[in-house]
């Protein structure tokens, strides 16, 4: 421990002085200061637990105030933030964002680009492709790679699709529970009607292009 001299007024003071042997103050070599119990002040406690530190207002424990962090915050894998509330459903665990790559069941796909947003069990993807060749006239349109698989109950989910060089009037994509890939749906006076590769384009000589946006639960 380094030797600390002590100012004279808090000299003739138990537990702060030189040849003291409390370890409520400890300061080490390097000038790192460690206090073994709590700090106290007027109208303000910083209690220790084992798990982190509380702010006491009162005997009351919050932050009274605004706060600003000026760096990042890193949370552990078990922590969260409790937005609205302090129940489970208010317990924000999760946030990421990146690209993905879409790819094809079948064909030939090119240019393939997108991105997703993950805010707690949330994703929303969004994505544009081409399709230069088209696979078998009779096997389901089906998009993989999604960046994450959906969750495994029902219902599913029905995102917006734009596309160019499609036969048919309205399309819809759908991304179905326990899933990781995007289908396609024409909406149909009838039963359900699944887009097959044969019904994207009107004609060979066409790229079939697609850009759309999904939002669906893991």
């Amino acid at each position: 421990m380094a030797k600390t001299t002590i100012p004279v007024e808090l000299s003739s003071t138990p537990g702060i002085t030189d040849n003291s042997n409390a370890t409520a103050i400890t300061i080490d070599s390097s000038e790192a200061v460690t206090f073994a119990g709590d700090v106290q002040a007027p109208g303000l406690y910083v209690g220790s637990t084992n798990t982190g530190y509380d702010f006491y207002n009162n005997g009351t424990s919050y932050l009274n105030g605004n706060v600003t962090i000026d760096a990042d915050l890193t949370l552990t894998s078990s922590g969260g933030i409790f937005l609205g509330g302090t129940g489970s459903a208010n317990k924000l665990t999760d946030y990421e964002e990146g690209t993905w790559t879409p790819t094809i069941n079948d064909g030939v796909i090119a240019s393939a680009t997108g991105r997703y947003t993950k805010i707690g069990r949330m994703v929303t993807v969004t994505y544009n492709y081409t399709l230069t060749t088209l696979g078998s006239s009779n096997s389901m349109l089906i998009v993989g790679g999604l960046p994450f698989t959906s969750a495994n109950n029902a219902p599913g989910s029905v995102g917006s699709v734009l596309c160019r060089y499609f036969t048919k009037n309205q399309i819809v994509s759908y991304v179905d529970y326990n899933a990781s890939v995007i289908t396609y749906y024409n909406n149909s006076s009838a039963n359900f009607d699944q887009v097959s590769h044969g019904e994207v384009e009107a004609s060979y000589d066409n790229d079939f292009e697609a850009t759309g946006t999904h939002t669906y639960f893991t």
